[in-house]
């Protein structure tokens, strides 16, 4: 982990200028995920890769510009979690992302004055993806920035264009927060 801070850091120190970064840093930084070989993984250099680029990822997620080491007992980075993000780079495309809408009722007088948009997402089988699994997994591996484009244009599209309703309330990630131009 030193070493891999090592490098992160002399990469930061070169100042190198970059004029096109979407978060406004004039210079080059970089993400690290390192992993380290273990007896008990049969040290293959494909898995090592493997690891290392999972814990790039979650680097990323952490903000950039810092070093991640494989964690082997994260529970982040298990082979379900490999499985929803590798869904989740597919899941627009392939049309298994989808918008379902509940209503928000004013109490008073029992009038529909508002609804609250939720993603759900589909395995390519049809079966349900849970939110609170798919969800962290977005953000950790940076999907939840498009998947949120998506939600926010489906919902103008399909309810807000055409007058279905006048106000929809739509959740976003802290990730999509520090998004530039959000």
């Amino acid at each position: 982990e030193s070493f891999a801070e090592v490098v992160r850091n002399t990469v930061e120190k070169l100042e190198l200028p970059h004029q096109h970064r979407r978060d406004g840093t004039p210079i080059v930084t970089a993400s690290v995920g390192a992993a380290l070989s273990r007896e008990q993984s049969g040290a293959k250099l494909e898995r090592i890769i493997h690891e290392a680029d999972r814990a790039l990822y979650l680097a990323k997620a952490s903000g950039r510009n810092c070093v991640h080491l494989f964690d082997p007992n994260d529970p982040q980075t298990n082979d379900e979690s490999e499985n929803i993000a590798a869904l989740l780079k597919i899941a627009i495309n392939q049309n298994l992302v989808s918008m379902v809408y509940q209503p928000i009722q004013d109490v008073e007088n029992g009038r529909v004055d508002a609804v609250e948009a939720l993603m759900r997402l589909n395995m390519l089988d049809g079966t349900s993806v849970p939110p609170s699994l798919f969800i962290p997994v977005a953000e950790r591996t940076g999907a939840i920035i498009e998947l949120g484009r998506w939600s926010l244009q489906t919902v103008c599209t399909e309810l807000l264009a055409k007058n279905h309703v006048q106000l929809v309330s739509v959740n976003v990630s802290p990730i999509q927060l520090k998004a530039p131009g959000f």
